[in-house]
């Protein structure tokens, strides 16, 4: 084209109009705003001229083919994907951090939280991400040119076979799992699954009886959660503005909306036929040639709160990428990623530059390079060619000297560095800004900590947030009592705009607890903010935690004062005092300096321009050494805290369906020929002057069904259980503050807390019938009026004469807090009374339609059926006995069988 031409953006591929007069100049993209250097287009003459030797003509000939499929290439992926604007952004981790840290990562959440050119990406051939793939037995080999250089030798057919997941061909695994971002991705959690392990969250999610059991994860995806090596948690979500505000000066989940995606890299190769057993998968039609699948079993519920699913929202699928990485999501997110992704999301933002060399002030050319420039005075260092320098020996002959160096010789080139190999997570279908914030966030943190847990948000909807703050700022107190000042909610309310904020959590054990969090910002602004805002809260620190007896350090740093340039910015020098970082010395401090470290740790407070990203980073990290004391109650905490979380979870899944409590019942009774003895027995050195423990202190029956509920998810909890002592005894009280759906027809009554205590154990809506009588539960064996359930007897099957089908086992009551689900006596056994009007009680229940009371009874053959008005008082009382000699005819008209309603597909 005369007197321009266009060329491919090296961020979004945007064929963007150029000048000649343009080459070598950096120039705007229109649509992504990324600078680039604008190259000369290319002026290599065509292969099919003159022949001159065989070597360049074959050469050639390679190249003007891999022009024309670049060409072909660029042609096809030159269009922009369209960027879905939802409001996204999720807070996360609300169990990472100390008593006094939280309250500072509390200040900057409730405050704030409201270039480099990349190398362009290589085009010839693409990629292997190591996806497995079956040849059919039809489809013949590409054909292959000895003279191929190796990128087109392994190029991918033009139509891409279908991937098998279950039979690899070789664990080809992609190193960088962030390729498979979403490029519409807001938030992402990067953890580092054997870091983790040792942590003091996951320690009190695994170790707290009443919370989650480790065993579960290994029983759905095949692998230990030890043998996990990354997991990447992506979300296109908006913030929840009241929970947040609520959840003020707490960093804690909140109730996500959009689309989820976990991407989870294990050591060693997932099973299909596992994940086909554990998660229910169907295999669905094939998309662009990928087999995905279906989730049709709940996850479960380790890694429903390591993902954040939602049990009862998010209808889940699945697809192997390669045999070490799985890709689970929304069902919904899951076909965009297969159709339109391919299973590969667009890189649309190239890798950093590899580093160059740094060059000796001596010597900047590299030993034994030719080319290099010479050093500072003109002298050449020493190489073939190169004079020696003054005084030394000529390499001719001993003691002779080298000439005068010429001054006005121009400098030699430095000789191009090798490449670098690029290692760790680039995200790199990440937005551009978005990508080298998270770089960025990784070199940061990197040189303060090592981090386990990485978190990037886009927060840009977060400034929705700051009015909301202001106003609650209003209402609040500072720890002395006083309001907090106006000044301070003014410069919360000019709050500059936000882009990019992170929580980063490094070693976090009972030996040491290292966090941080960070917000960028394209407004520089936000630097001067936060030193105003921050930097008196941080200098005060040391007095905060000096209340609990440590000793910690603080630190803050302005490094705000240059211009991207690198001259003095206002501030500087030449205007205001320049910056003046406060050190912090020691072993693994951030900040350098002689000044003494802490006993306990430090707090470093860091303002940063950074002129290669064109942003403000303003961070907070504390690397503390919490005492053994604090340490150990902190964990306990989170601990109480993960159980809390755990009942919420088991009560979110109650759905008013007894058949899941009917089939345990009756796996146990197939398994043991008899019903569960009401009781368990009580230790011998529990008995005091030859009185037994009462029923209603003792381990009741229900503990008995929990090693067959879950699918087995709470066998390890049972084994904890010490049946020998009181249900509420402290070995066993941590086991009894569980709520079990499978015990639960409905949520818990109004007003009954999920937060675990003493006051307020897991209950239950079901309880085992003894048969007639207030004190049933205390009649013999050979009594006609006995039930199922007796405190301290147990029933066998054979011992049912009246049958199995017409003889009550459990029955539903109304539920209360004085039903604790681990509790023997009338917590979860109940004597009919013989009064005429026995059956009211427990019909607690109402038909939508015609408004009839009704109840639910789950008889001895494992059948759930309703009882109704036309049951009389006598047939009750006669379903209620095992050997009473009654005649019940008609049963399934006056008491019909409740049919399971499967939830749809």
């Amino acid at each position: 084209m005369a007197g321009g031409f266009k060329q491919a953006c090296p961020s979004c591929e945007a064929k963007v109009s150029v000048l000649e007069d343009e080459i070598g100049k950096k120039k705007e993209c229109p649509e992504c705003k990324f600078r680039f250097k604008v190259e000369a287009p290319s002026k290599d003459k065509p292969a099919d001229k003159k022949p001159a030797e065989k070597k360049p003509s074959k050469e050639a000939a390679v190249k003007a083919k891999a022009e024309i499929k670049k060409a072909a290439t660029e042609d096809k992926t030159s269009k922009k994907p369209a960027s879905k604007k939802k409001n996204n952004t999720l807070l996360i981790g609300g169990a990472v951090g100390g008593v006094a840290l939280i309250a500072i990562i509390g200040a900057i959440a409730m405050f704030f939280m409201g270039g480099e050119e990349p190398a362009p990406e290589k085009k010839k051939g693409k990629r292997d991400r190591g996806q497995q793939v079956a040849k059919s037995n039809n489809q013949k080999a590409p054909e292959t040119n000895p003279d191929m250089p190796p990128e087109e030798k392994k190029a991918e057919p033009e139509t891409p076979p279908m991937q098998t997941a279950a039979t690899p061909k070789k664990d080809n695994a992609d190193p960088d799992i962030s390729n498979w971002l979403p490029n519409d991705t807001k938030m992402i959690q990067l953890i580092h699954m054997k870091g983790f392990m040792d942590t003091i969250p996951m320690r009190a999610m695994i170790n707290t009886p009443g919370a989650f059991n480790r065993d579960d994860f290994k029983k759905t995806f095949g692998v230990a959660l030890e043998e996990m090596d990354q997991v990447m948690l992506a979300r296109s979500a908006a913030f929840d503005l009241s929970q947040f505000v609520q959840s003020i000066p707490f960093v804690g989940m909140m109730a996500p909306k959009g689309w989820k995606m976990a991407i989870l890299r294990s050591e060693k190769p997932f099973d299909l036929k596992i994940l086909e057993a554990s998660m229910g998968l169907t295999t669905e039609r094939p998309v662009e040639n990928i087999k995905w699948h279906k989730v049709s079993v709940p996850l479960d519920a380790l890694s429903t709160t390591l993902f954040d699913f939602d049990p009862q929202k998010d209808k889940l699928s699945m697809t192997l990428v390669d045999a070490r990485t799985m890709v689970l999501g929304t069902e919904a997110k899951m076909q965009d990623f297969l159709a339109k992704d391919k299973a590969k999301p667009k890189k649309i933002s190239m890798p950093p530059p590899p580093p160059m060399p740094m060059a000796d002030p001596n010597n900047p050319m590299p030993p034994g390079a030719e080319g290099a420039a010479p050093p500072a005075g003109g002298v050449k260092p020493a190489g073939e060619g190169a004079a020696p320098p003054p005084g030394a020996a000529r390499p001719g002959g001993e003691g002779a000297t080298a000439p005068p160096a010429d001054p006005n010789a121009p400098p030699m080139p430095m000789p191009a560095a090798p490449p670098a190999a690029v290692t760790g997570n680039q995200y790199q279908t990440l937005p551009g800004r978005f990508s080298k914030a998270m770089l960025k966030i990784d070199s940061e943190v990197n040189a303060k900590f090592k981090p386990i847990i990485t978190v990037g948000m886009d927060i840009d909807e977060i400034n929705k947030l700051i009015p909301s703050v202001a106003t609650a700022m209003g209402s609040m107190k500072t720890p002395g009592g006083a309001p907090v000042s106006q000044e301070l909610i003014s410069q919360v309310k000019a709050t500059p705009k936000l882009e990019y904020g992170f929580l980063a959590m490094g070693k976090f054990d009972q030996s040491e607890q290292a966090i941080g969090v960070g917000i960028f910002s394209r407004d520089r602004k936000l630097g001067s903010e936060f030193i105003k805002l921050i930097f008196p809260l941080v200098k005060k620190m040391p007095f905060m935690f000096k209340e609990l007896k440590m000793d910690v350090a603080e630190a803050t740093e302005d490094l705000t004062g240059l211009s991207p340039d690198g001259t003095p910015a206002e501030g500087g020098p030449g205007g205001a005092p320049p910056p003046m970082p406060v050190p912090v010395g020691g072993e693994g401090n951030p900040a350098g300096g002689a000044a003494k470290q802490g006993t306990h740790g430090f707090v470093n407070a860091t303002a940063k321009y950074f002129p290669d990203i064109e942003s403000m980073g303003v961070f907070i990290m504390a690397d503390l050494k919490l005492p053994p004391a604090i340490a150990n109650e902190f964990e306990k905490g989170m601990g109480s805290s993960m159980m809390e979380t755990r009942n919420k979870m088991e009560v979110g899944v109650v759905r008013a369906n007894p058949h899941a409590f009917a089939k345990g019942l009756n796996s146990y009774v197939k398994e043991k020929k008899a019903f569960p003895r009401g009781t368990a027995i009580e230790a011998t050195n529990a008995s005091k002057f030859g009185l037994k423990m009462p029923p209603e202190k003792r381990v009741g029956w229900l503990a008995e069904l929990l090693p067959l509920l879950s699918n087995g998810e709470y066998q390890a909890f049972t084994r904890k259980l010490d049946k020998t002592k009181a249900w509420n005894d402290p070995a066993n009280l941590p086991i009894a503050r569980i709520y079990i759906a499978e015990f639960m027809h409905s949520a818990p009554v109004d007003g009954l807390p999920l937060v675990p205590s003493l006051e307020n154990p897991g209950v239950t809506n079901f309880v085992g019938v003894s048969g007639v009588g207030r004190a049933a539960a205390d009649y013999d064996s050979a009594n006609k009026k006995r039930g199922v359930f007796g405190y301290d007897r147990i029933t066998k099957v054979d011992e049912i004469k009246d049958g199995l089908d017409k003889t009550i086992a459990v029955i539903l009551t109304p539920q209360n807090r004085h039903q604790p689900w681990l509790a023997g006596g009338g917590a979860t056994i109940v004597g009919i009374p013989e009064s005429p009007d026995a059956l009211e009680q427990f019909l607690i229940l109402e038909d939508p339609k015609t408004k009839e009371k009704y109840g639910i009874a789950i008889m001895a053959d494992g059948k759930v059926r309703k009882l109704t008005s036309k049951v009389t008082p006598e047939i009750f009382k006669a379903l209620c006995t095992v050997d009473g000699g009654e005649t019940v005819d008609s049963l399934d008209s006056i008491a019909p069988v409740i049919k399971e309603q499967l939830p749809a597909s």
